[in-house]
């Protein structure tokens, strides 16, 4: 027998194609995901992307979002706009181009070591905004770390920003999480901190440098390696890597205790430009 269908509540975002997002021009154009939009503006002749998440829900990443200010970084997707609709938050986010890591990694091959530095350096210089304002973006993981090469240069941009949540607060529901770029510590204990932030760096460093994450496996396998077992070395699954500051720097962003990690992201951007004079593109 067939289940009849819930009928949709007035305000569901299933329906929200071809809505306008409150005080702006920006028009909702297709569905991305769940809850996650493509918008475009015709008069500024740009593209957005939107996220939609209930209005009042304590710890929503609305409230981190509100804390960041103004937004200098270029390497972060910026917020535009956080919109009432009904019992809804329109989250406006500026259109971030370039290719996810992972499809860079198939048709360019592995990062270099000089490659895998800027690369660092670049999400390092991202996360310093969040959490100069007490924020952990939460979203650092291959599928959001966006590259383009320009005149040889890689310019790298962190996407995710609707993750975010204030330090110190509990995290969206691990059913949710990807458990290979986690921290032990939202693993353990449910809470984010700026800290997570670098471990999940380092994590995404590893991907970018050896092709794979730390640990691989099911969700238990992996949250238990992540509290327990170390991760292998990057120069023992890729022994002829040219220049070992990269992962020297991944390890030590990969410890499982948060005090063993760089202090914050600043040193990690100090970090990275000690072994900057390297030519961007070596041999592999």
């Amino acid at each position: 027998m067939t289940q009849p269908i819930a009928p949709r509540r007035p305000d569901s975002p299933l329906d929200w194609v071809g809505r306008s997002i409150p005080a702006t021009d920006v028009v909702i154009t297709s569905v991305l995901g769940n809850c996650a939009f493509r918008a475009r503006s015709e008069r500024l002749r740009r593209d957005f992307y939107v996220k939609v998440v209930p209005k009042h829900v304590p710890g929503a990443p609305t409230d981190a979002l509100r804390l960041l200010g103004r937004q200098v970084s270029p390497h972060v997707a910026k917020l535009v706009r956080i919109a009432p609709i009904g019992n809804w938050s329109a989250i406006v986010i500026e259109w971030a181009d370039g290719v996810p890591l992972p499809r860079w990694i198939a048709e360019r091959g592995l990062l270099t070591a000089a490659q895998g530095l800027e690369v660092i350096r670049q999400l390092a210089l991202a996360l310093n905004e969040f959490h100069y304002n007490c924020v952990a973006q939460l979203a650092v993981e291959p599928r959001n770390v966006l590259i383009e090469e320009r005149a040889g240069e890689l310019i790298v941009r962190l996407v995710g920003l609707e993750n975010a949540r204030r330090s110190g607060e509990a995290t969206p529901s691990l059913d949710a999480r990807i458990p290979h770029y986690t921290a032990p510590e939202i693993l353990a204990e449910g809470r984010c901190t700026t800290s997570a932030d670098l471990y999940a760096l380092g994590a995404t460093m590893f991907y970018g440098l050896c092709g794979r994450p730390p640990f691989d496996g099911s969700f238990a396998t992996v949250a238990n390696a992540q509290l327990f077992a170390v991760a292998p070395a990057i120069p023992d699954l890729r022994p002829r890597l040219s220049g070992r500051t990269v992962a020297r720097l991944a390890a030590r962003l990969l410890e499982k205790d948060p005090r063993a990690r760089p202090i914050d992201a600043a040193s990690v951007i100090e970090a990275a430009q000690f072994d900057r004079a390297r030519p961007p593109f070596e041999p592999r």
